[in-house]
């Protein structure tokens, strides 16, 4: 990933203002020598102690976090690694102290994200800026601790959030969540297998990763599979999949994201290709040269089209929403309903069953039922299915019919699918 650099000029040892620009709070009740321990390297600065709060000056505190300071007459800001900004303007105003994170996920559109930090206004002191340590290190994803040893020595130390994966061998994998790093350790040794291209972690609507598992592809190479939340209208769960050379080199990542109930869609191989699924895209990877080529839903289905592909074989792509699904053959450029196709033939029997053993009338299996196919946030009875696997050149789905049973209970009938791909 290559470093991106603020223009501008450079503070020196410190951020430096006249006196005037800020007074001091009359609340300073303490001041002490602070350890700033960052990785378990101690970096000695001069810190305040603000009603409980510790304050370090701007320069060492952001350039312990790995980034670069700059200072615009208005505020200080930091610059991270993959070009993301963090600004804290100046001021005594409690309501309207913000910092403001600038980020960017392709490198061309920035977005941003203001954080309140209320009572925890930054200090000028002796021409000097100090900001608060735990507010400024939670919007780069590291923890802080403070510490007092038996010898009254202050320690303040600042980790990064690291997320383990044990695997089956005894080796370890370890995901750095502030610099999107990946590392094996195995005997001792620890080594690099790349970085990922994750979600900024600042975005207003995806949380940082919470789980993942790391599994190694037929070619040799690395599978990344990764789960978290996040937040808008309504709340969601994504998935991360991500292919990684073991020759080093960049990192291929994809998301899938749903609101509904349902198992959000796996990577898949055949052959020497990895599909990795996307949200409105499938990604295909050659296991040998690591060339990418990306289907996108919306030349399938039209530009509105959010739909995720769930599989594919290299010729076939199954897409869907999560309940109803179609076949998409990239030879032919020809798209199948699979339910017109495999679910609509057995409307009368299950008809004749809900008939027999539900509550729902003539009218509303007729109607509802069958019009509301898929829709999996619907509080009524409706028709879905679930795509379960692919066998033998055959994709198998469930076709499943819940009903009110005739104590008014909700039960389920299922009846299995089978799609044979053409020749």
């Amino acid at each position: 990933m290559k470093k991106k650099i603020l223009c501008g000029a450079l503070i020196s040892a410190a951020v430096l203002l006249p006196q005037a620009a800020y007074a001091a709070p009359n609340d300073i009740i303490g001041q002490e020598n602070l350890q700033i321990v960052v990785g378990g390297v101690v970096q000695p600065a001069e810190s305040l102690v603000i009603n409980g709060r510790a304050y370090l000056p701007v320069r060492a505190l952001f350039e312990a976090l790995g980034t670069e300071v700059d200072w615009d007459g208005r505020a200080v800001i930091a610059t991270e690694t993959d070009g993301t900004r963090i600004i804290v303007p100046l001021t005594d105003d409690v309501e309207n102290n913000f910092a403001h994170v600038m980020y960017t996920e392709d490198g061309e559109n920035w977005y941003q994200k203001s954080v309140g930090l209320a009572e925890q206004l930054p200090i000028v002191k002796d021409g000097r800026v100090y900001l608060p340590v735990r507010a400024m290190a939670a919007l780069m994803n590291y923890n802080v601790a403070y510490v007092k040893g038996a010898d009254n020595q202050a320690s303040v130390y600042i980790e990064a959030i690291r997320l383990d994966y044990a695997d089956e061998h005894g080796g370890v994998y370890q995901l750095n969540l502030s610099t999107n790093e990946l590392t094996y350790t195995y005997g001792g040794s620890t080594g690099v297998i790349g970085v990922l291209d994750l979600k900024s972690l600042y975005n207003p609507s995806w949380y940082a990763v919470d789980d993942f598992t790391v599994e190694h592809t037929e070619g040799g190479n690395y599978l990344f599979k990764g789960n978290g939340m996040g937040s808008g209208a309504l709340t969601f769960g994504y998935k991360v999949s991500a292919w990684m050379s073991s020759g080093g080199g960049d990192a291929i990542t994809c998301y899938t994201s749903t609101i509904l109930p349902v198992t959000l869609p796996e990577p898949v191989q055949v052959d020497d290709t990895v599909w990795l699924p996307e949200n409105g895209k499938a990604v295909a990877v050659n296991e040998k040269t690591g060339e990418v080529t990306e289907y996108s839903m919306s030349e399938i289905h039209g530009e509105a089209s959010s739909d995720i592909c769930y599989w594919t074989d290299g010729r076939f792509l199954l897409i869907g929403s999560g309940a109803d699904f179609d076949i998409y053959d990239t030879k032919t450029k020809k798209l199948t309903d699979l339910k017109t196709v495999l679910a609509e033939p057995l409307k009368a029997q299950v008809k004749a069953f809900m008939q027999a053993n539900s509550t729902m009338d003539e009218e509303y299996l007729d109607g509802f039922y069958w019009d509301a196919f898929g829709n999996l946030l619907s509080v009524d009875p409706c028709v879905s299915m679930t795509f379960d696997k692919f066998a033998a050149g055959k994709l198998y789905f469930t076709l499943n019919c819940p009903y009110w049973g005739k104590d008014w209970r909700t039960v389920k009938q299922t009846y299995p699918l089978v799609y044979e791909l053409p020749v």
